[in-house]
């Protein structure tokens, strides 16, 4: 007999209310967190006054970037396709024996990378053609360390399923780093001072979330044995993360490589108005965060089922939702990035809201699933093809930029950049397709986009009224909010089931699904009156 659609989904719906829970936990502090980041932002740009001066603070972190390509390990993925497969089996041992063997490669390659980085700071401000940032690139020299630990505490908490855990300790990460640098500009320390405040910040998170993490392996491990087998855990830890491990240092550090380009072809003044504009853009990321944090760790755990009807129903659910939220914020920042800009950081930076706008058209490519379709490959033990395919996509973001900049500038570089996914996304497709008998969403994505242009009739005429920034961003916000659901809805790509899946999930967090119920209420209502409509219409 074969299973319908909401069966199949049925028998993953404790994996659902998992995923539920860490994704609430995730976001409630991750609101919070950016809210408070938010603000300290604004407030650390105000005091420095000029985008120059903004910049020193952006290329301080370049170099320590750039030599995390030395994080070869690859024992981030590692943990976290293990530490769930262990948990899962009551695998005490082997929990114990990751976790250890894991942290003693981090800390030895942390400290490796710090020393370079600092033998590197003045060399690379030569290079750039400003020396002026050589001692700011000196004190941000230890950042590695932090670096190389910071994604093992997120894969041993979601892991073990201390999400609740691994969002506060994000909170706390988020207030430190935020606030020290304010301290150190309102103390009369300047930008310099911000970095050293920085750093610092930086090593308390790293104290904390040494802490929570051992604490959450000792109680897993409490009562169980604790044989500890370095060398072969070493080996299973590196052979399956190599890959990811290598072609993640390699993104990172050409990421970095990008950013040296960028303060090479344009002036510092333009680079702190790009700065700006990034973090502007990043708004749409925290709709996006609490999916795309916890898919991983999800589709790991489908692995060990060998269940591949439950595994593409899942996938094609989790890129659906994401995009549903990430499609309309996206649109929203596009159209308001300039009050946006103007509201956070002042009239100073109003220049950098077309650098907002234009950014927007990389979430616009990023809304078809294509990090989530590599998450899903590499869960699934594919992670050299995903890893040479990372490194493949470094070296065309590299080349863009070094054409890209000098010729049509840095307007132009962006827009070329969003598309340079396309050539890797279309090779892990296919090999989706091939290897797991697994297809892209995309269908179930075409209401999504095609309910955006019908959105952006109504929401365009409210930016060209003269209206002061707050007023815009409020109206253009409530239009978003009202108008999308509803193009959706009429495009059917929301129904009924959808607003019962997601009542289920919540179904493990009474109080969460009390506050959430009106509004999955009026969504039903909403999807109700437009279907009928359209029905009756057709009939």
């Amino acid at each position: 007999m074969t299973e319908s659609e909401d069966e199949i989904l049925a028998r993953g719906l404790t994996l659902g209310k998992v995923a539920a829970e860490g994704a609430v936990a995730l976001l409630s502090t991750k609101l919070a967190s950016r809210a408070i980041a938010l603000v300290c932002t604004i407030v650390l740009i105000r005091l420095i006054h000029t985008p120059g001066n903004y910049a020193l603070l952006g290329i301080a972190t370049t170099v320590p970037g750039l030599v995390m390509i030395g994080d070869l390990s690859g024992v981030n993925a590692s943990l976290t396709r293990y530490l769930s497969e262990y948990k899962a089996k009551g695998n005490v041992s082997g929990i114990w024996s990751s976790y250890w063997t894991a942290m003693s490669v981090k800390i030895f390659t942390g400290v490796a990378l710090s020393l370079v980085a600092f033998a590197l700071a003045d060399p690379i401000a030569v290079l750039v053609g400003k020396p002026v940032v050589a001692p700011f690139l000196r004190v941000a020299s230890p950042l590695p360390l932090v670096w190389t630990t910071q994604v093992m505490f997120k894969s041993t908490l979601l892991s073990l399923d201390r999400s609740r855990t691994y969002a506060v300790l994000q909170f706390l990460n988020e207030v430190l780093l935020s606030f020290s640098p304010i301290v150190a500009v309102v103390l009369g320390y300047g930008v310099l001072g911000a970095v050293i405040a920085m750093v610092i910040g930086n090593y308390l998170y790293f104290i904390i979330g040494m802490g929570l993490c051992t604490s959450a392996v000792v109680r897993e491990s409490k009562g169980g044995s604790r044989a500890f087998r370095y060398f072969d855990v070493l080996r299973g830890l590196v052979r399956f993360g190599f890959a990811l491990g290598f072609s993640n240092s390699i993104s990172s550090s050409a990421g970095q490589v990008v950013n040296l380009i960028v303060a090479r072809f344009v002036s510092l003044n333009l680079y702190g108005l790009y700065s700006v504009a990034t973090s502007a853009s990043a708004v749409v990321g925290y709709v996006d965060y609490p999916i795309s944090t916890i898919d991983f760790t999800i589709f790991s755990r489908l692995q060990g089922l060998e269940d591949r009807a439950l595994l593409q129903k899942v996938y094609r659910q989790v890129v659906r939702y994401d995009s549903a939220f990430v499609l309309p914020a996206t649109l929203f920042v596009l159209i308001f990035a300039q009050p946006l800009v103007v509201l956070l950081f002042g009239s100073t930076y109003a220049s950098a809201g077309i650098l907002v706008s234009l950014l927007m058209i990389t979430w616009f490519a990023y809304a078809t699933g294509s990090s989530m379709t590599s998450d899903l490959v590499s869960s699934q033990g594919y992670t050299a093809i995903v890893g040479v395919l990372t490194i493949v996509n470094s070296a065309i973001g590299i080349i863009v930029a070094a054409v890209t900049l000098p010729t049509v500038g840095l307007q132009g570089y962006i827009v070329a950049s969003a598309f340079m996914f396309v050539p890797a996304f279309i090779v892990l497709l296919r090999r989706m397709n091939s290897s797991l008998q697994i297809h892209a969403p995309f269908s179930e994505l075409k209401p999504l986009f095609y309910a955006l242009p019908l959105s952006a009739a109504v929401l365009l005429p409210i930016s060209l009224l003269h209206l002061t920034a707050p007023i815009e961003l409020i109206l253009g916000a409530s239009a978003t909010c009202i108008t999308y659901p509803v193009f959706l809805a009429l495009f059917r790509g929301v129904n009924v089931a959808d607003t019962k899946h997601m009542r289920a999930m919540l179904s493990a967090q009474p109080a969460v699904a009390k506050l959430m119920e009106p509004i999955v209420r009026l969504l039903e209502r909403i999807i109700v009156a437009v279907s009928g409509r359209t029905r009756a219409k057709d009939d």
